[in-house]
């Protein structure tokens, strides 16, 4: 469910089903996640952990908190603060061309989904944040200081100077001269 849920941490981890894809950030998708990881916490707490072995007890017992964690965190309503001056969606994707793989043609045409996905992914936490602004959930300026300092790098006029078009710089051997071409047009 995470992994689907949050295809940029799939990917990151190794899992690749979802490599093509962006998370889906609206209200609607936190509120679904939000009884879901309930729904999961049911589920688990049906188990009778007396009946597990102790290392099985342990993993129960971190689960659940794990899942308790997460259902409060959405009761706060902290999705609708997606950034911080060191982390959040804008730092998460510019750092996908060292995290996602660039071995075969897929590959590259995953990351240009990606790509043309982002403008979306980045309205729906716009959205998040202007949410928080109108039921005042919001950080003070005072710990953004710096966020644009990690921002301004990647607003460019030549995206073939983007970080994110650096996969596109080089390709590996096995990806020939016109899927190369194509690949970096369409990105």
């Amino acid at each position: 469910f995470d992994m689907a849920e949050n295809p940029l941490r799939a990917t990151a981890t190794g899992d690749h089903r979802f490599n093509d894809r962006l998370p889906s950030e609206s209200i609607e998708d936190q509120i679904r996640r939000q009884k879901q990881y309930q729904q999961f916490i049911t589920e688990v707490e049906a188990i009778d952990r007396a009946k597990l072995d102790r290392s099985n007890q342990i993993n129960f017992d971190i689960f659940v908190q794990l899942l308790r964690d997460r259902v409060t965190e959405d009761e706060f309503e902290t999705y609708l603060i997606p950034i911080t001056n060191r982390e959040g969606f804008h730092l998460d994707f510019v750092e996908a061309p060292n995290k996602f793989p660039f071995n075969t043609v897929k590959d590259y045409e995953n990351y240009v989904a990606r790509l043309h996905a982002f403008r979306g992914y980045v309205t729906q936490n716009i959205e998040l944040m202007r949410e928080g602004l109108k039921k005042g959930i919001t950080l003070p300026s005072e710990v953004l200081g710096g966020l644009l300092d990690r921002v301004n790098p990647h607003i460019v006029d030549d995206p073939s100077v983007s970080l994110l078009f650096a996969p596109f710089k080089k390709f590996p051997e096995r990806v020939n001269e016109s899927d190369r071409e194509r690949l970096a047009q369409a990105a």
